[in-house]
């Protein structure tokens, strides 16, 4: 039970004031549903998980109350414990790698445009021969 509390309390404390209709359309939910899980029933997965996302909260933290309780701490302190030319060589590598890639797509772009523009040899030509027109023939040239 003091799980189901927890979460309720910290689901209190990162809505504030919003209303209840704002908290139903971020959560995906009805109003009815908002007003039940803000008097203490537990909330569904779904709309702890749209409500951290929206509200840019960690998940883990609303759920368990451990760790970072906003998103940016946690993405801010990681970006800041990594020494600046080893993010600007990363973002290098990875302009490099798209740009590769880019080239490859636009080189297959181009060869398929170039093979639908040669002209393709015509299909074979089949013809049926009607069995009973096969045999008439054969009788003609065997009496001719």
């Amino acid at each position: 039970m003091r799980f189901e509390l927890e979460i309720h309390e910290r689901l209190v404390e990162v809505v504030g004031d919003l209303r209840t209709d704002e908290l139903a359309a971020i959560g995906g939910v009805s109003r009815d549903l908002v007003e039940l899980y803000m008097a203490g029933s537990t909330p569904s997965i779904g709309f702890v998980t749209r409500v951290a996302l929206r509200l840019g909260v960690s998940l883990d933290w609303l759920l368990t109350g451990k760790g970072e309780r906003l998103l940016e701490d946690r993405s801010g302190r990681l970006l800041e414990s990594v020494p600046m030319h080893e993010l600007l060589a990363e973002l290098a590598q990875r302009f490099d790698t798209l740009d590769t890639r880019i080239s490859r797509a636009e080189t297959i772009v181009r060869d398929l445009r170039e093979e639908s523009d040669v002209e393709q040899p015509a299909p074979p030509t089949i013809h049926i021969v009607d069995p009973a027109r096969r045999r008439a023939a054969k009788r003609t040239s065997a009496e001719g």
